[in-house]
């Protein structure tokens, strides 16, 4: 019976409509991974920056002894 509404017109809209839907699903879900993936690396890039600059400024501070304790600003 299944088989039969298989090879009517509808059945095979319906196969189709179905396939286009899971298309839709398994794209809409490799953008999402690929934005996520984006947006981690753009975090991680600033976090770098934001180490290098503060190490550049320890380095700078207190005449290039750097920071002699890290809760005291000189």
């Amino acid at each position: 019976m299944i088989l039969a509404f298989l090879a009517t017109p509808l059945g095979r809209g319906a196969i189709v409509a179905v396939a286009l839907v899971l298309a839709l699903v398994v794209n809409n879900s490799h953008q999402q991974r690929k934005g996520a993936e984006k947006v981690a690396a753009k975090i991680e890039k600033a976090t770098n920056d934001a180490i290098s600059k503060a190490n550049s400024a320890s380095a700078k501070s207190a005449a290039g002894r750097g920071v002699r304790e890290l809760d005291y600003r000189d």
